[in-house]
């Protein structure tokens, strides 16, 4: 019970800090975006500051946030995919149930 307890606190920990990482890149890319238009000056501090914390990310570090971002992308592909199955199979039975009740009020009604 205690290890669930430590496993869910790390993955609510982990799920902040990736939500404050992308807040971040989105800052990051924001700024760059502006100096590029030239809405924004140039800053070489805050340049140097992006440099060195993209560095410090390894190559094994990119791989494994590639992987879990598709993988992410594809259990919401799937999820949506079965809830659209699940959207036809309900329609279906729908349709199957109508015209079994027709075709039992006709049987009756005969």
């Amino acid at each position: 019970m205690i290890k669930q307890q430590k496993v869910l606190q790390n993955k609510q920990l982990l799920l902040r800090n990736i939500q404050q990482l992308a807040e971040s890149l989105d800052e990051c890319e924001s700024y760059v975006n502006d100096v590029i238009a030239g809405k924004q000056a140039k800053n070489s501090q805050i340049a140097s500051s992006i440099n060195t914390c993209l560095s410090k990310f390894s190559g094994d570090d990119m791989a494994i946030l590639e992987q879990i971002v598709s993988k992410n992308f594809e259990d919401a592909m799937l999820s949506h995919n079965l809830i659209k199955l699940q959207m036809a199979q309900i329609g279906l039975t729908e349709r199957i149930n109508n015209m079994f009740s027709q075709s039992l009020n006709q049987f009756i009604l005969s």
